[in-house]
């Protein structure tokens, strides 16, 4: 209760029936969450009507957000009650009904995006409570529209997906649970726009700048990663994990977000580019700006503009390479495709991520240098999660011309000898492989030869693991072996239903000659374990074949499709992750 028009009332901000209305009833919040272009109505219940009408008629509505609220920034908004639209876009209505005022709050379609405080004035002012305007993807006049109700439900509304790793010549998927709704995630997303280098320099130019996607995606491109700022997270590519999580570990965004906020934005240890994409996404698409997550194999970092990537490999044989990048994009995906580099944001080093020459240069025991170029191998299968089904959609086309580039000249260290390498199928995570390497003379001369072969693990970001790395000397014969493949079963008994607990039961067979140590299983899945990821480590130990189980009751919170997440791991194989479909019924 509190004093209005020197009468008590009653707010009441509707938020049940509003956040219905305005596709935000999914959040796992209590408290109005509004989308800007749309309206919402809140009720005021008097205990006195004498004059109110009249009175009415002088009242001011005020809407503001951001810490210096302020008319010429567009974070103070003040409404007549008559229903016009204001200059700022904003528009208010009043209507009378015995001792209840109905208000009809419409914000501008550009409104800044954040936590508004809502108040009538007589002139005094009576609070009327607090509200989140987000992105509005359902309003045309908003520049996050999209037109089709099935992009919409993927890219807004779907709190889980598939993320394609692997290479190009063979792509692996696994879900994340993006969790948008989950409790806590709106909270820190937008901690993320206050705790921004641009808010902490200036927050009423950054609030202001708010009303644009473009601006705030910006903003979240560099806060996603923890350089320089108190960003999300922390990246780590050297396989030494201490002191936090391997990045394969994550199975969704949620855990992670509510991590950063709860230990006041210290960032969570560690991320690679998946885990900062789903994050990424899980934030856009909490504010209500679509979007999608693509992984483009064979990508290429381009450092200094030239479009071109060069690496540089010694006499020992181990590659060298660097690269670096904060805040990247947003950038028109039709830009990329016909090369457009004049347009914003840093067109050129997305170019170059899908269509960069790489040029290695290799120095010779003899002193001499010799350069490699490809001009085709970069930004290939670029690959999403296809609209309303589980399916890879190659999504080439829209970043880059199908038509084969020219041919790159395959320059060869000595053209009198040819070298070959062949494998023998897939490469399985903890078990041996084979690879063939032939040296053939092409003259007809005998030829005295010494060759070197060095192996070692590659990061996806282009960095070798120089842990692994070993080098040969010598001649090698190396015969064909066998691959094996990993698989985890799930089964889910009974029907899953709001608010019932389910079974799932998880089993896995070790296939390789050595015992996994260490070895745990967990679940994941947005409406379904609260955000959180659940353990089971009472296996321990898993011999040769043995078959390793376990148990989980999970208790689903709200209907629809919805993906259970799973991950088996082991400090032998590592982190093995399936997921399997749901149709929670009400």
């Amino acid at each position: 209760t509190t004093t209005m028009l020197n009468t008590s009332l009653v707010v009441d901000l509707q938020w049940e029936k509003n956040n219905m209305d305005h596709h935000t009833e999914v959040f796992r919040e209590d408290g109005l969450i509004v989308r800007r272009g749309q309206p919402f109505i809140i009720t005021l219940d008097l205990t006195s009507t004498t004059n109110l009408q009249q009175k009415l008629n002088k009242s001011k509505l005020s809407a503001q957000t951001g810490p210096f609220p302020a008319a010429s920034s567009g974070t103070k908004i003040s409404m007549g009650l008559n229903g016009e639209k204001e200059d700022s876009g904003w528009s208010a209505a009043a209507s009378l009904k015995g001792n209840t005022i109905s208000l009809k709050v419409c914000p501008s379609p550009s409104a800044p995006i954040g936590k508004y405080s809502l108040a009538l004035s007589d002139p005094s002012e009576a609070d009327l409570g607090k509200f989140v305007l987000l992105f509005n993807p359902w309003c045309p006049d908003d520049t996050v529209y999209m037109e089709k109700k099935e992009e919409r439900e993927e890219y807004v509304l779907s709190q889980d997906g598939i993320i394609y790793g692997g290479d190009a010549k063979n792509i692996t998927h696994w879900a994340w649970n993006f969790g948008q709704f989950e409790s806590g995630v709106l909270k820190a997303s937008l901690k993320i726009l206050n705790e921004s280098l641009q808010h902490k320099k200036n927050a009423d130019k950054d609030c202001s700048k708010r009303n644009d996607p473009i601006y705030v995606t910006r903003v979240l491109s560099a806060m996603v990663n923890a350089n320089d700022d108190s960003g999300v997270l922390s990246g780590r590519w050297s396989g030494n994990y201490d002191g936090g999580v391997d990045p394969s570990k994550w199975t969704g965004s949620v855990e992670i977000l509510r991590q950063w906020h709860d230990s006041n934005c210290k960032s969570v240890r560690y991320g690679q580019c998946w885990v900062f994409a789903g994050v990424g996404c899980t934030v856009a698409r909490a504010l209500g700006i679509p979007c999608r997550l693509i992984t483009n194999f064979e990508s290429a970092h381009d450092t200094n503009g030239d479009l071109k990537i060069e690496t540089y490999v010694g006499e020992d044989g181990r590659m060298h390479c660097w690269s670096s990048v904060m805040c990247c994009g947003p950038v028109p995906v039709k830009a990329i495709k016909i090369g457009d580099l004049t347009c914003q944001y840093d067109a050129a080093f997305v170019y170059a991520e899908v269509n960069a020459d790489i040029i290695t240069t290799f120095k010779l025991y003899d002193g001499l240098e010799r350069n490699v170029v490809n001009k085709i191998t970069v930004g290939q299968n670029i690959s999403t999660k296809s609209i309303g089904k589980d399916a890879r959609e190659d999504v080439t086309h829209l970043y880059k011309y199908e038509e084969e580039r020219q041919s790159y000249m395959h320059a060869q260290v000595c053209q009198e000898l040819d070298l070959c390498f062949e494998d023998h199928g897939d490469i399985m995570k903890g078990s041996d492989f084979v690879l063939n390497v032939t040296v053939t003379n092409k003259t007809s001369a005998v030829k005295s030869i010494k060759l070197q072969f060095t192996s070692g693990g590659m990061f996806y970001n282009g960095k070798p693991d120089n842990e692994t790395i070993q080098v040969y000397a010598g001649e090698h014969s190396i015969s064909p072996g066998k691959a094996l493949a990993l698989y985890i079963y799930v089964q889910v008994t009974g029907n899953q239903r709001v608010g019932h607990a389910s079974l799932v039961k998880l089993s896995v067979e070790n296939p390789l000659p050595d015992t996994l140590p260490e070895c745990w299983f967990s679940i994941e899945g947005a409406n379904l374990t609260h955000g959180e990821n659940l353990t089971h480590t009472e296996i321990l130990n898993v011999g040769p074949k043995e078959t390793a189980t376990a148990k989980f009751y999970f208790t689903p919170t709200q209907s629809g499709l919805r993906k259970l997440l799973v991950i088996f791991s082991s400090t032998k194989l590592g982190h093995i992750k399936s997921y399997v479909n749901l149709s929670i019924s009400k």
